[in-house]
């Protein structure tokens, strides 16, 4: 599994593209992506067909599963969420978790594992495996 938090750069020093590209690189697409709001207010992508979360006080309604068709959506929905945080402050905004990538090595330090460690991911830039863009 890998999971990122996605914030007000701002606030997190974190570009929310180069979250997306470590954090997802060999991902195969579509994707299936699970998303948890983490604020108190509702969030909706028209980036992504049906992407509507209830705010995070909510329980279970501020958590969806949708189909991220490209990694150009995935970078357009990223870009919007990194906005949307900007703009009204959220240090955490969304937190994305995608189940079926465990088999891509990617430095643990950049991504969490099951367990939450590295959860602090780096904005740096890396390189991806060849064929992963």
């Amino acid at each position: 599994m890998r999971k990122i938090v996605l914030g007000a750069p701002s606030l997190t020093g974190k570009d929310a593209n180069d979250l997306v590209s470590v954090a997802f690189a060999g991902a195969e697409f579509p994707m299936q992506l699970q998303a948890t709001n983490l604020v108190a207010h509702p969030l909706s992508f028209p980036e992504i067909s049906g992407f509507h979360l209830a705010p995070c006080t909510h329980g279970d309604e501020a958590t969806t599963v949708v189909t991220v068709p490209t990694y150009a959506a995935l970078q357009r929905l990223a870009s919007s969420i990194e906005q949307i945080a900007e703009l009204s402050q959220h240090e955490a905004l969304l937190e994305m978790k995608v189940f079926n990538l465990d088999e891509v090595e990617v430095d643990p330090e950049l991504v969490a594992d099951e367990a939450g460690t590295g959860a602090e991911v780096k904005a740096t830039k890396t390189k991806t495996p060849a064929g992963t863009k």
